[in-house]
């Protein structure tokens, strides 16, 4: 933003993009609090098994009814990126369509090969995983 001077803010304006309310902030501040006294972090945490049991759902339905169809599962903490079918834009872009339409939210990413991308809520439990699986490979095997 290019501004004169003249309306340049003064020291101990609240002003911008990343400035929040003091009930945001607040909020912000008891989510860190719970992530840290509720066993969401670390190896053993609750966001590195709704990792790993996302990815290894991904990679069971790569290995059975979806063989071949879901390639390279994997991410960071709770967004979880897949290649499938064979990684065409036209592709994911059909299979993010049938995703939602089916009742999954998924985004695309990268390019060459173009991915599936899902952004997991930290309170997924094991039924949503099989939920979201379902989906998947049904979407999958309607494009097959």
């Amino acid at each position: 933003t290019l501004f004169t001077e003249e309306i340049n803010p003064k020291p101990g304006l609240i002003a911008g993009t990343f400035a929040g309310s003091s009930a945001e902030l607040r909020v912000g501040l008891r989510i860190l609090e719970l992530m840290q006294t509720e066993d969401y972090l670390g190896k053993n945490g609750k966001i590195a098994k709704i990792h790993s049991d996302f990815v290894g759902m991904l990679d069971r339905l790569n290995e059975t009814s979806c063989a071949g169809l879901l390639q390279d599962a994997g991410g960071l903490g709770l967004m979880i990126a897949v290649t499938p079918l064979d990684g065409s834009k036209e592709k994911v872009g059909q299979l993010l369509t049938r995703l939602y339409d089916n009742g999954l939210i998924s985004f695309s990413c990268g390019r060459g090969p173009f991915r599936l991308r899902f952004l997991l809520p930290a309170v997924m439990s094991n039924d949503d995983v099989a939920r979201a699986g379902e989906i998947i490979e049904k979407s999958i095997l309607e494009m097959t």
